[in-house]
């Protein structure tokens, strides 16, 4: 286009000429005789000059219009390859969740092999194959394939899993292939992306820069045409938990996408395998999202203390896509887990007394008693106490510790739970009662080294009602609409953002404490973090080295009396800088021990969830190795403020019941994440476990030692939607104990009821948006601004075949010349044009 362009206008310079010859008329005149015989001698000259100045004007646009271009120059493969000589071919095969696409009878991925046997049978003998899945899922290597016969058997075993696929894992892949087979030249390789080309898969930067280097990448169109898909995109249990005492909440959302709309869609709800209820939606809308509620009581509870995993699935009626057409959640159903609530009474709290702690709101929410004043089994199991009671013993099975109230921590008390927090327990503190802020910093902030997410301003803000003076003042939360969607402890199902704001701002606060949050505070918290993380972890290493001497010392039996107590001594060490006392394992958070101290430390930064709206914070929350801190700036009992009497004190359930839920093990994941560990005893680690997909295809896990006394099973490659189990299974009743795909335990006869871990895997919501580009929407994908190459690559429409002949692509660099020469010839051109006045000149003087 730029090239049309410059030549129409390079001829501008001809035109304008040629019309200034026809502007006069000629006539005799008897005076210009004498004129003509005195400019007769330079009339050559100027002829020269003119036609020199044509030249150099219609060369500089034209230039100019071909730089804008960017040329470049491809020769045909055939010129370094002969024909029939061996290729090879390297294909890249979209398996993502979209390319199980349904149209004509078939999937996309059909089309996609079909696309690719064509090309297989092409090749020329003595070709190799690169047969490479884009999202994995099965036992393919990089190396190519010698025959046509193993490629199409490989192409064949491809299958869709349940992940999304990306362009530039492609072009990452494509590059580790050609390294595989560095014996076949560059101009022999061919590259073909077989793909739906999805909008999603070439989000990010443009990729041409990434194909420097590469031979010409043929993309292959494989779309769906005028595709219609109406998925479940999103599926969750609203507080992370349930137990007995009250329905589980469930939030499922529906979406639709195509050009008309679905109607009287219909909504499943089942857990364990059986359906418990149904919703249906009467229409849905091209691009429209319905979000729907359902309810379920759990009756059978598990022993105290103790966790019963549940599986549930919200499903909707098959279409063409009907992998998206389920999600699936495996939920923990809990029964009195312990929670430690210390206040400044503890057990000696009396109501008749009108000696109330300030946590006792706060153990009404999670454990409400019933009209006689007895509590029932419920969520949680109330451990009341005074600061000074707690000890390890009783914190090592609590999921979680709320403080309120506390005038001044003791020392001892911030060491122990800061330990606790660091090993991945919960901790909430809040203000309230006879809180003091200056006391708190001094012994519980401790430059960042204790469990005070900041410090506080040494004199709290404002009054409560029984101080007022002259200047009281109340204030509120600040929450607008817009922050609701960002903040998860916020929402709330079936309930409008505007409505979730008007309740926060509900209640009136009187007092509050300050957290010092500034930017030279935090800055200094995560120099401090850094330095004692550096320093534990030398120590550390030289503690784990002796242990490691003395270990091997005592497997041969040479460890005498004083080894004994020196390998003694170094395990107490290690315990000290190390803390491993907690009974429960969530699994999270494991990736500390691989980053850095500095980025460690610097996502332990504490954050500001929540202001009122004179700016002072309201929740603040830090992260402290595996477990977090939480602060309340305000108290939940006494006069600060009137929050226990507002609806918004929903929102404090919803914080304590997240932190609880924190501690349960993981077992809902994404179909990309990495492995996770299902612990087991140490009774149980000579027993066969195996991991039953949800396919029904089984396999034999290998037991590993995850800590000193802990050992547990790791289980991998999330491909495919749908429940996990991990059971120990008997060989000779395999069949009988594992259990069908994706039915529940509770349908097995009990006495062949193996003890299971259910784990349940869903894929990105994203890779239900079926919309694709096409060559102009790829062209603007392919090339940055300013890029000085032109991408290298070649769009196949669909139905078109794939070319074997290859390119070899040269001169990307040719528009840097065609610049350089229109300026030349603008210099030239102004060089003639000031020639005559300059020898005027020097003819004067």
């Amino acid at each position: 286009m730029f090239a049309l362009a410059g030549a129409i206008a390079a001829a501008g310079p001809i035109v304008i000429h040629l019309l200034n010859r026809r502007r006069f008329r000629v006539i005799s005149w008897a005076a210009m005789d004498f004129l003509k015989e005195a400019v007769k001698r330079n009339r050559r000259i100027l002829k020269l000059r003119d036609i020199l100045l044509l030249i150099l004007r219609t060369a500089a646009v034209l230039f100019f219009g071909l730089a804008l271009a960017r040329p470049y120059f491809a020769t045909s493969g055939q010129s370094q390859i002969g024909s029939g000589q061996p290729l090879h071919a390297i294909l890249l095969v979209d398996n993502s969740m979209s390319m199980a696409y349904r149209q004509a009878g078939q999937t996309l991925l059909d089309d996609a092999k079909a696309k690719g046997r064509e090309l297989i049978e092409a090749l020329p003998d003595g070709s190799r194959v690169s047969v490479l899945p884009l999202c994995g899922g099965g036992a393919f290597g990089r190396d190519a394939y010698r025959t046509k016969k193993d490629a199409k058997d490989a192409l064949d075993k491809t299958e869709v899993t349940d992940r999304s696929a990306t362009a530039a894992r492609a072009i990452d892949l494509a590059k580790e292939a050609m390294q595989q087979a560095p014996d076949v030249p560059d101009a022999a390789k061919r590259i073909i992306l077989l793909s739906d080309q999805q909008v999603e898969n070439w989000k990010g930067e443009p990729l041409g820069p990434h194909l420097k280097g590469l031979p010409e990448l043929q993309v292959v169109d494989l779309s769906a045409r005028d595709a219609e898909n109406t998925s479940v995109s999103e599926f969750r249990l609203l507080d992370g938990l349930a137990d007995v005492s009250a329905p589980a909440h469930f939030v499922a959302k529906v979406t639709h996408q195509g050009r008309s709309p679905r109607l009287h869609v219909q909504a499943t709800l089942s857990i364990d395998g059986a359906a418990v209820q149904s919703k249906v939606i009467d229409s849905l809308n091209p691009n429209q999202t319905a979000e729907l509620t359902f309810e379920h009581q759990f009756a059978d509870p598990p022993e105290p203390g103790q966790i019963r995993w549940a599986s549930a699935k919200v499903s909707i009626p098959s279409d063409r896509l009907d992998i998206d057409d389920a999600r699936y959640l495996v939920v923990p159903v809990v029964a009195a887990l312990p929670v430690i609530f210390v206040d400044q009474y503890g057990e000696t709290e009396d109501p008749k007394l009108n000696r109330l702690g300030e946590t006792r709101h706060l153990r009404s929410l999670l454990a409400p008693q019933n009209v006689r004043g007895e509590t029932q089994l419920h969520l949680v199991r109330v451990v009341h106490r005074k600061l000074e009671q707690l000890d390890a013993n009783e914190l090592r099975e609590a999921r979680l510790v709320v403080i309120a109230g506390i005038a001044k921590p003791e020392t001892e008390a911030v060491k122990l739970l800061r330990d606790y927090v660091r090993q991945g327990g919960q901790l909430v503190i809040a203000a309230g009662a006879e809180f003091d802020p200056a006391a708190w910093t001094d012994q519980a902030w401790l430059d960042g080294a204790g469990i005070l997410p900041l410090p506080l301003q040494p004199q709290p803000f404002g009054h409560v009602p029984e101080e007022a003076t002259s200047d009281f003042k109340v204030f509120s939360l600040k929450v607008a609409p817009a922050d609701v969607p960002n903040n998860a402890y916020l929402q709330l199902p079936d309930t409008e953002p505007q409505d979730i704001a008007d309740s926060l701002r509900e209640p009136t606060f009187f007092k509050a404490v300050t957290p010092i949050d500034d930017n030279a505070t935090i800055d200094k918290l995560v120099a401090a973090e850094t330095k004692r993380i550096e320093h534990e972890r030398e120590l550390l290493a030289e503690v784990n080295s002796q242990i490691q001497g003395l270990s091997e010392k005592e497997l041969r039996g040479r460890l005498d009396a004083n080894d004994r107590t020196a390998l003694e001594r170094a395990q107490r060490r290690r315990d000290a800088i190390v803390p491993s006392w907690l009974l429960f394992d969530s699994g999270r958070d494991r990736e500390g021990a691989e980053m850095s101290p500095h980025d460690l430390a610097a996502r332990g930064k504490p954050k500001v969830l929540l202001r009122y709206d004179n700016q002072i914070p309201f929740l603040v929350e830090r992260q402290i190795d595996r477990g977090r801190v939480l602060f309340f700036t305000s108290g939940f009992l006494s006069a600060w403020n009137d929050l226990p009497s507002k609806n918004a004190v929903w929102l404090i359930d919803r914080v304590l019941r997240s932190r609880i839920e924190y501690t349960l093990p993981q077992r809902n994941v994404d179909t990309a994440s990495k492995p996770i560990v299902a612990p087991i005893s140490a009774a149980e680690r000579n027993e066969p476990f195996y991991l039953v997909r949800p396919d029904g295809k089984q396999q034999l896990l290998e037991v590993e030692r995850t800590g000193r006394e802990e050992f547990g099973v790791a289980v991998s490659d999330f491909s495919k939607r749908g429940l996990y189990r991990v059971a120990i299974r008997k060989p000779e009743g395999a069949a009988a104990t594992i259990g069908k795909p994706n039915e529940s335990p509770a349908k097995q006869p009990a006495d062949e009821k193996p003890r299971e871990e259910l784990i349940a895997a869903n894929g990105s919501a994203d890779e239900s948006k079926l919309a694709s580009i096409d060559e102009t929407g790829l062209a603007a994908k392919m090339k940055a601004d300013g890029q000085s190459e032109a991408p290298h690559y070649r769009w196949v429409p669909r139905g078109e075949p794939i070319s074997l002949s290859g390119a070899e692509i040269w001169g990307q660099d040719t528009w840097w010349w065609l610049i350089l020469f229109a300026l030349c010839c603008l210099f030239a051109e102004l060089a003639i044009l000031i020639w005559p006045a300059f020898t005027f000149d020097r003819d004067k003087a």
